[in-house]
């Protein structure tokens, strides 16, 4: 039933240690235990945006089916894509299994009144547990006093779905040996024909106007055609097969959960997941890439290229885990990538740069409504590219010989420490303002004569203010490829700065270079040249310790862009989201803990009342 599908989405809004053959690539756990102490799920699921959901694309009682779900326990979805058969499994802890009983059988009853022709899948009970699978959705639930489990198949093409692929093997090797067929007959030599007597030329005929009687265009005989009754027996024969196959799947998923609540259910190991996160997911990257690759390699016709090696695998990137808080004033998103011990000694010496202090020098005086600022090694980089494209290409359709001499010929001709000081691996980028501006251009208009004539228009339009700064240390090349594009009229040189032309809805761009900084902005009035502003200081700390950090200012930049556009009735509405959220912020730790990098993104909210779920609901019902 696709409700249940929905339901999925909504589940974790509201509310293996066991050995097993089939193996784990996701693991996601809703921790509605922890969840339920910040949202009251009474006035969550009475809010106007989520009965609009669930009156649009679910036909049963959400509000009854969440009083069956046990609070005190977590959801979790799990599944494999690189398993023989790829499978998802989501386990919803439950309070009331007749609940969930007559929850199914209205739907029952409810399909069977909406369409006569429905085929009424019974619910089958079994002494510990009840089954029903449902024929539209393709999916099989299972439910005992403890636990609603709902699993399916991800890739219902797969071949193991529905035979044994060694039966294949088996079948192909007794297939005797087909004889040459000889597809023409020798043809006889044919006897030359007799020559033909000319005939004389036919007299030249009058022409006749003849009247020929239109067609009825209703009559649409002509297009009426008999079916072959091979061609209706091919079709039942194919509704036969989808029948077989659905049959098939649905004794599989049956068989696997009759077996999962005979031996008594056991949830998936939560190992790698944090039980402190309202929700939790974990990926195992490796398989992901596995599979994907694999599929190149069948796509291409690759398949007999050597796999990767073993040093390859030393430098991968295992799994990832993602992890979100829901608090009253703000949303947070933490990301957490596993290397490989090998490449996680490379990616810290990556993301290990002490930045150029002289770049703090240009920084905005004031704190802009927008920043990034991005510091690494690019010696270290450029160091490791070979290692770190081994890892990429290894499991590409690619011949590893060939990737070998690219490498090498990449890492001979490259002089790392030289090339590093081109651009030394600080970037930081700001954005000050929008600003209006009038814009004036050369149109066509026509006269009374419709003659094209040129005229001068002007109209109003914004543009972004910004500044990109990075650092170069190299001792010559910058100041040579600046000369060299003023003599190629690239750039035009005023002073200490070089201008550069825009189309006008940009401005035009200065750039100059200060010793090891190279700066290119529209905003020259926002800089503080030569000296560190508070702001500065503010980036400096935090790079300090983060390799990567940014900011976004949401209400002043809907604010600004507010100033500078006419919304007519859109306006009382986006000045919504302006006095509901803050600020979203995200940085990205230099320290790597147990092989382990993180990224945080966090959204802050004006308010703290109430949950910020209900906060992002209410601004959806404000637009609607």
């Amino acid at each position: 039933m696709k409700q249940f599908f929905y339901l999925v989405l909504l589940t974790p809004i509201f509310c293996f240690s066991q050995e097993s053959k089939q193996s784990v690539d996701y693991v996601v756990e809703f921790n509605t235990s922890q969840f339920s102490k910040k949202v009251d799920f009474n006035s969550l699921i009475s809010h106007p945006v989520i009965e609009g959901l669930y009156e649009e694309f679910l036909s049963f009682n959400l509000k009854e089916f969440i009083t069956y779900v046990d609070k005190n326990r977590s959801i979790i979805l799990h599944g494999s894509f690189t398993d023989s058969i790829p499978y998802y499994q989501l386990i919803i802890p439950i309070n009331n299994s007749m609940g969930i009983d007559n929850l199914i059988q209205n739907r029952i009853e409810t399909l069977k009144e909406l369409d006569p022709g429905y085929k009424e899948q019974p619910i089958v009970k079994h002494p510990n547990f009840s089954m029903f699978s449902s024929l539209e959705d393709d999916i099989t639930l299972g439910w005992n006093e403890e636990n609603l489990v709902i699993y399916g198949f991800t890739n219902t093409n797969s071949p193991t779905l529905y035979h044994d692929t060694s039966d294949w093997l088996e079948e192909v090797e007794e297939i005797e040996e087909i004889e040459e067929i000889e597809y023409f007959e020798e043809v006889e030599e044919v006897e030359e024909v007799e020559e033909v007597e000319e005939v004389e030329e036919v007299e030249e005929v009058e022409e006749v106007e003849v009247e020929i009687p239109m067609e009825d265009p209703k009559d649409l005989s002509w297009m009426s055609y008999e079916i072959d009754s091979t061609q209706t027996s091919y079709y039942d024969d194919y509704l036969k097969q989808l029948e077989q196959d659905r049959l098939s799947r649905q004794l599989k998923r049956e068989g696997y959960l009759g077996l999962l609540f005979s031996n008594g259910l056991v949830t998936p190991s939560l190992s790698k997941l944090n039980r402190e996160a309202d929700v939790s997911a974990w990926l195992n990257y490796e398989s992901v890439y596995s599979k994907v690759t694999n599929f190149y390699r069948v796509l291409g016709g690759l398949d007999f290229l050597p796999k990767s090696d073993e040093n390859s695998k030393k430098y991968s990137l295992l799994s990832m885990r993602m992890d979100l808080f829901f608090d009253n004033d703000n949303a947070r998103i933490e990301q957490i990538i596993e290397y490989s011990p090998m490449l996680s000694g490379v990616m810290s010496k990556i993301v290990k740069r002490k930045a150029n202090s002289n770049i703090f020098r240009f920084f905005p005086q004031e704190e802009p409504i927008a920043y990034l600022s991005y510091h690494f090694n690019t010696e270290e980089t450029l160091k490791n590219y070979p290692l770190l494209m081994e890892q990429m290409l290894s499991e590409l359709p690619v011949d590893s010989e060939d990737t070998d001499i690219v490498l090498d010929l990449v890492s001979t001709l490259i002089d790392e420490k030289a090339t590093a000081t081109m651009f030394d691996g600080d970037l930081s980028l700001f954005f000050h303002a929008i600003e209006a501006h009038q814009y004036t251009y050369m149109g066509i208009e026509y006269d009374e004569d419709y003659e094209e004539v040129e005229v001068e228009k002007t109209i109003d339009q914004t543009k972004p203010i910004f500044t990109i700064v990075f650092t170069s240390s190299h001792p010559t090349l910058g100041n040579k490829l600046l000369r060299l594009a003023e003599r190629k009229s690239a750039l035009v040189k005023e002073g200490d700065y070089y201008y550069i032309q825009m189309p006008e809805d940009i401005g035009e761009l200065i750039l100059f270079k200060k010793g090891d900084v190279i700066v290119i902005t529209n905003g020259l009035q926002y800089l503080s040249e030569g000296t560190i502003s508070p702001f500065a200081n503010k980036v400096k700390r935090e790079v300090s310790k983060n390799y990567f950090v940014g900011n976004f200012e949401i209400k002043k930049i809907i604010n600004n862009y507010i100033e500078t556009q006419d919304l007519g009735d859109r306006t009382v509405k986006v000045q919504k989201i302006a006095s509901q959220f803050d600020t979203i912020k995200f940085k990205s730790s230099k320290k790597m803990t147990d092989n382990k990098m993180k990224f945080v993104l966090q959204l802050n909210s004006n308010h703290d009342e109430t949950n910020i779920i209900t906060q992002v609901l209410d601004l959806i019902l404000n637009f609607n």
